[in-house]
C-alpha cells in the first residue's frame, strides 16, 4: 500500500480508539527527558502525542514526502521546537541521538504482511539506548475457524458461475489462494470455534521476521468452514489492542484466508493448521481435519510462467530487456549530469519508435529521477 496522499493517513490519523490506547502507553513512559523515535511516522499523530506528552525531543522518520507536512502540523501546535522530520526509511536516514522510545505501526494489518519488522529490529539495534521501550513491545498473531458463505461467494464462488455464457471457472484456482481484506463493518460471518494463538514476536529480542507455525482449533458449532479469520494483538504498555471482531472496529483489517472447497464442520471437530509465511515471501496455509485436507498459498494466487520464478533463483544469470538496457542508458546520463531533456532528446533521437514525441520520452526520464536520484 502506498502511504503518499493524506487519504491514505486519514483513517489512521483519527482513529481514535486506537490512538488513545498508544497516548496511554505513550504517558507511562515519556519524561521532560524522553527522546522519541516515530518510525513510519506518516502525518506524525504518535510523535506529536509524545512531544504533547513533554517529550524533549522527537524524530519522525517517513520514506514518503509527506511527511515534510508535519513541520507545519508540528508548528502549529507549538511544538515544533521539539520535532524533528528526517525523509527517508530508516535505514538511509542518521539520527543523532539514541532514543529512549520507539514507538510505531510497522506491524500491519497481519503483522507480517507489510514486511515492516526488519525495519523496526533495525531502528531498535541502532538506535534504541539499552533502557529504552517498544511501543508495541510484542504482538500476536490470531486464527480462528469462520464460515462466511456471503463472502466466499461474492469472491471465490462467483468464478464458477458463467458470464454472458462464458466459462470462467479456471479462474477460481486462483482467487481461492488469495487473501481477503475486510472491514470488521464490512465484514459478515461467523466465528465456528474460539480463536487459538498461531504467532508471537517479542519486538525487543527478535532478530527474524519468518511465520512458522503449527496449531490447532477447534469448532464449537456445527457449519461450513469457509475461511480462517485471522487477526492481531499488540503490548501496548499495560494493554492489549486488538483487531478481533469482538473489539472496538479500528482502521486496519481483518484478514480471510479461504478454504476451497469449504471444510464441513461438526460441533468438536479439530482442525490441524500450519502455517508459514517467510519474510518478504508468500503466506502458505494448510488446514487438515479428519479426512479433509486443504493447501493454499498466495504463490498459487499469480499466473505466472515458471520462468518468472526461474529468474529470481539465487544462481540466475540475468540478461537486461530493452527496457533494462533504456534505463541503464539514463541512468548513465544522469550521473554524467546530463539535463533531463538533453536525455529525453537522445532517447528520440535514438529510439524513435519507442519515444515518439518528447512527453513519452519526458515522463521515462523523469521516472528514473524521481526512483535514483536525491534532493539537492
Amino acid at each position: 500500500m502506498s502511504y503518499s496522499h493524506a487519504s491514505n493517513h486519514k483513517a489512521m490519523v483519527f482513529d481514535d480508539f486506537r490512538n488513545s490506547v498508544y497516548g496511554r502507553a505513550l504517558a507511562n513512559i515519556v519524561t521532560p527527558d524522553s527522546v522519541v523515535l516515530d518510525l513510519g511516522a506518516g502525518l506524525g499523530i504518535m510523535g506529536l502525542m509524545a512531544a504533547n506528552l513533554g517529550a524533549r525531543k522527537v524524530y519522525l522518520v517517513e520514506p514518503q514526502p509527506l511527511v515534510k507536512l508535519d513541520t507545519d502540523i508540528a508548528a502549529a501546535n507549538d511544538l515544533g521546537d521539539r520535532i524533528e522530520v528526517l525523509q527517508g526509511r530508516i535505514e538511509e536516514v542518521s539520527l543523532p541521538e539514541q532514543v529512549d522510545v520507539i514507538v510505531s505501526v510497522f506491524t500491519g494489518n497481519l503483522l507480517y504482511s507489510e514486511d515492516l519488522l526488519p525495519s523496526l529490529f533495525y531502528a531498535r539495534d541502532h538506535y534504541l539506548k539499552p533502557d529504552g521501550h517498544l511501543i508495541p513491545d510484542r504482538a500476536q498473531l490470531w486464527l480462528a475457524p469462520f464460515s462466511c458463505e456471503e463472502v466466499f461467494e461474492k469472491n471465490i464462488g462467483i468464478w464458477s458461475k458463467p458470464s454472458q455464457n462464458l466459462d470462467y471457472s479456471n479462474a477460481r484456482k486462483l482467487a481461492a489462494n488469495e487473501i481477503l481484506w475486510y472491514q470488521q463493518k464490512d465484514l459478515q460471518g461467523t466465528m465456528l470455534g474460539k480463536g487459538n494463538l498461531a504467532s508471537e514476536i517479542n519486538l525487543m529480542e527478535a532478530v527474524a521476521a519468518d511465520c512458522d507455525s503449527q496449531l490447532s482449533l477447534e469448532s464449537s458449532l456445527a457449519g461450513n468452514c469457509h475461511c480462517l479469520l485471522a487477526w492481531i494483538s499488540l503490548h501496548l504498555g499495560d494493554e492489549w489492542l486488538s483487531t478481533a471482531i469482538d473489539q472496538p472496529a479500528l482502521h486496519w483489517s481483518n484478514a480471510l484466508l479461504p478454504l476451497d472447497p469449504p471444510l464441513e464442520l461438526t460441533a468438536g471437530s479439530t482442525l490441524a493448521v500450519k502455517l508459514q509465511r517467510p519474510a518478504f515471501g508468500d503466506w502458505h496455509w494448510q488446514v487438515t481435519t479428519g479426512n479433509q485436507h486443504r493447501v493454499h498459498s498466495t504463490f498459487l494466487s499469480r499466473a505466472n510462467s515458471t520462468t518468472f520464478f526461474a529468474r529470481q533463483l539465487p544462481d540466475h544469470t540475468g540478461v537486461l530487456n530493452e527496457n533494462g538496457k533504456t534505463s541503464l542508458l539514463v541512468l548513465q546520463m544522469i550521473q554524467e549530469g546530463k539535463p533531463n531533456k538533453t536525455i529525453a532528446d537522445l532517447l528520440m533521437e535514438r529510439f524513435p519508435a519507442r519515444f515518439p514525441h518528447a512527453q513519452i520520452a519526458s515522463r521515462f526520464v523523469q521516472k528514473l529521477v524521481l526512483s535514483f536520484t536525491e534532493d539537492q
